[in-house]
């Protein structure tokens, strides 16, 4: 068309099209009769339109942009930076350091990063203010400061957020954990020894004839075998020794009580018996096994009767 040929009115011209020409489009400049666009537009036909390059790139840097500032808010909220707020010239070094490749030089990375900065500023949860450095005379020293006002915090800085919040009732927590858990361990610990007990006695039992193991009572009723009361009386016996002055020690070793008792056993017997009367013994509060003491010179365990001395009662005649 006979009008797009006119060229263009340099800018103030009020009668544009007396004087053979047409107006100056906004976002533009123009100057004998050439029309330039701004920063960020470009020419269709007569007018300047945004650049959608431009306009895609400016979204994503200020989604880059309102991560950054979210991430430093809650590193302060965390005790890990000294302080959320960040200039210009520390965002770009962020997003270099989230997008190696990006090009801070160009021009078009320029005119993209301001308007995100400009939509960055708009935003509700974003707080902008200037430094502290600068005077009235020298407005340009100071420098605009970025602030997210909705930290994004990890997961491991918000759990340990939490556990200083609610100290108390996490100390309070761990304490009756710990309880519970030694109450358990304990539990467990006396039930595997005591099934240790039965699975050692019905390998004796099973082993050997229950009439040679036990005093009078069959296998599967009494849990006893011969050997443990056998100790017991020589303990008792050492220890009334060594009260009346006829021996000069009251125990006795754990080894010479052992082959005393369980002298006519083969070896592999005599191990698995002695197992099962040392479990016994070690349960009952009447004896203590303490040790190692020197016995001509040579260190031993020794089991010794520590409770009163049964009184002796004697036998009627039927």
């Amino acid at each position: 068309m006979w009008f797009e040929r006119l060229p263009f009115c340099d800018e103030g011209e009020r009668r544009p099209f007396a004087k053979g020409c047409r107006p100056c489009p906004e976002h533009g400049t123009c100057k004998d009769g050439v029309l330039t666009c701004a920063k960020g537009y470009v020419r269709r036909r007569a007018s300047c339109v945004e650049d959608r390059e431009i306009q895609v790139h400016a979204a994503a840097l200020l989604r880059d942009i309102k991560h950054i500032l979210d991430t430093a808010a809650g590193k302060k909220l965390c005790g890990e930076l000294e302080s959320d707020m960040l200039t210009s010239e520390e965002l770009i070094a962020e997003l270099e350091l989230r997008n190696p490749k990006l090009n801070v030089s160009s021009e078009k990375f320029s005119v993209a990063y301001e308007k995100a900065l400009q939509s960055a500023s708009s935003l509700s949860d974003v707080s902008v203010s200037f430094t502290t450095k600068g005077t009235e005379k020298c407005t340009d020293c100071r420098k605009l400061l970025y602030q997210s006002m909705s930290p994004r915090q990890y997961l491991l800085c918000t759990f340990r957020l939490f556990l200083w919040n609610h100290k108390l009732w996490v100390a309070c927590f761990v304490l009756a954990l710990v309880v519970a858990a030694t109450m358990t361990v304990m539990i467990s610990t006396m039930r595997y020894r005591w099934k240790r007990v039965d699975e050692l006695y019905k390998q004796v039992c099973f082993a050997r004839k229950p009439e040679r193991l036990l005093l009078a009572t069959p296998c599967v009723n009494e849990k006893q075998p011969f050997a443990f009361p056998k100790a017991l009386e020589r303990l008792q016996e050492a220890r009334i020794a060594f009260d009346d002055g006829r021996a000069n020690q009251a125990f006795i070793v754990d080894t010479h009580l052992r082959d005393d008792l369980l002298d006519n056993e083969n070896q592999a017997m005599k191990t698995k018996l002695w197992a099962l009367v040392e479990l016994k013994m070690s349960y009952d509060t009447r004896t203590l096994k303490s040790g190692p003491k020197k016995v001509y010179n040579v260190p031993c365990d020794v089991w010794e009767w520590k409770a009163p001395l049964p009184t002796p009662t004697k036998k009627k005649n039927l």
